[in-house]
């Protein structure tokens, strides 16, 4: 009597209904850990441009801002132009899909850093982002000494 090698159907379909199991309890993490990875990247990318553009206006002497739009999905970046004495656009940031600039307190919509690092506004001012969910925002503090801080929404 010889034994055929191999699985029976019936194995098989465990094998299948447990992989079933183990998909629909891990897509639903995963969706929400890239979600929370894209708007934690935003939060950082919003507040290395501030530190940055902050650290161009020291280096150059010369004022530096960036420009918002609320509830928008990108921001610009401006230095100083001396041949245009007006500030020209130096580059502009998009944000990940579902992250928006929820509200700024700086007037206008631009933070202004003088050539010596500090905002133009002697108060300082918040930046907050939001994803489309309203289920994560943080906000990005400027200091009235041109520093920043990432803190969690109240």
């Amino acid at each position: 009597m010889t034994r055929e090698k191999g699985f029976t159907f019936m194995e098989l379909m465990v094998v299948v209904a447990i992989i079933a199991i183990l998909t629909a309890i891990a897509v639903p993490n995963m969706v929400r850990w890239r979600s929370n990875m894209q708007f934690n990247y935003a939060v950082r990318m919003l507040k290395s441009a501030v530190e940055h553009t902050r650290m161009n206006a020291i280096k150059s002497n010369l004022p530096a801002r960036l420009e918002f739009v609320d509830g928008g999905d990108s921001f610009d970046t401006l230095s100083w132009d001396l041949a245009a004495n007006d500030f020209s656009a130096a580059r502009t940031y998009e944000l990940p899909p579902g992250v928006v600039l929820e509200s700024s307190s700086f007037a206008g919509d631009r933070l202004q850093f003088t050539s010596r690092g500090m905002p133009q506004n002697a108060l300082g001012g918040t930046l907050v982002l939001q994803n489309t969910s309203g289920d994560l925002c943080r906000r990005i503090v400027v200091a009235n000494v041109g520093t920043s801080r990432i803190v969690e929404c109240p």
